[in-house]
């Protein structure tokens, strides 16, 4: 829809997640009164933990979108 390639928007979706999931998480933890370095610490860790790295390398991109998780808390 906005002219990039199959492969481009592929790497864009997946930053776009990324940054949902580390935005939305980062958001909750203030809501909740945790300390701002705290929650930014939270949220990297809860957006980019190992196993999110690990099933990026294996072509999982389904499993990224985990931004409502912090939503329902």
């Amino acid at each position: 829809m906005l002219g990039a390639s199959r492969e481009l928007a592929l790497q864009l979706w997946g930053i776009t997640l990324y940054v949902l999931n580390y935005l939305v998480t980062w958001f909750v933890l203030r809501k909740f009164k945790i300390h701002p370095i705290a929650a930014l610490a939270g949220a990297y860790l809860f957006s980019f933990a190992f196993v999110m790295a690990a099933q990026m390398g294996q072509g999982h991109i389904q499993l990224v979108p985990r931004f409502m998780i912090p939503i329902a808390f």
